[in-house]
């Protein structure tokens, strides 16, 4: 995570921010002042970050943050904004088409990485719920499902990994649209590869699944993570509360 920092820091002085409040944002909570920063450092490194099994890797570290975000304002008796969950959606989905993008021997390897991390979300969830308020309980259980729908995609890519890849390439082409997460106001964008900065800036990645890594052309932008398309019946990577730089 240090490691992922000092990327973040050097990515967003690059562009003229500032690495002390990059770096201060990196434990700021949903709600708070310094937390589009931390969005918008997460969206600039995965944009500019061209090897796919890099993307993947920080695509998992950033889920891992957003069930972080989670558990702590739980604690701290707050609401969980709806940007969070979608934003943890739409990373889990990147994800796997990050991994169906690879040959067979890297796709059978990184999706071994995703579906240990994946159980580990799952095993955090279970124990979130169990002292959660009730007001919280049906976005945590949505949550629980769409880990376990994870982990067992994971299982089964390995299992039979030209399926898997079929099958992602095929909910890119005729998934229908998703509420877009990175507005937060729930338009509609027709289905197509996740853009896993979700920036709201309008980019595509230049690549569909089976090609991730080709987003070159991205633009770090506003509102959060995730992509300005989706698959079907997945909610997008994203959908955040960043600012456009």
């Amino acid at each position: 995570m240090n490691i992922l920092i000092a990327a973040a820091i050097a990515l967003f002085v690059f562009f003229g921010g500032s690495g002390a409040t990059v770096y201060a944002a990196q434990d700021s909570q949903p709600g708070q002042l310094l937390y589009p920063v931390k969005i918008l450092s997460e969206d600039t490194l995965l944009a500019l970050t061209a090897s796919p099994q890099t993307q993947l890797e920080y695509t998992l570290d950033f889920a891992d943050r957003r069930v972080e975000e989670i558990a702590g304002l739980l604690q701290a008796g707050e609401a969980v904004p709806a940007e969070v969950e979608t934003r943890l959606q739409t990373q889990l989905t990147w994800a796997l088409y990050l991994a169906a993008g690879m040959d067979e021997a890297q796709m059978v390897q990184q999706l071994e990485q995703v579906r240990l991390r994946t159980e580990a979300m799952t095993q955090a969830m279970t124990a979130l719920m169990a002292g959660a308020p009730a007001s919280e309980q049906p976005m945590l259980a949505r949550l629980q499902t769409r880990l376990q729908e994870q982990v067992q995609l994971a299982s089964q890519g390995q299992a039979d990994p030209q399926t898997f890849r079929n099958q992602i390439q095929e909910q890119s082409q005729t998934g229908p649209g998703e509420p877009d997460p990175s507005s937060g106001n729930g338009n509609q964008e027709p289905a197509g590869t996740p853009n896993p900065s979700g920036n709201g800036s309008g980019n595509q990645p230049t690549q569909a699944p089976g090609q991730p890594g080709g987003n070159s052309n991205e633009e770090p932008g506003q509102n959060g993570p995730g992509p300005q398309q989706t698959p079907v019946h997945t909610p997008q990577p994203g959908g955040g509360s960043g600012n456009k730089p």
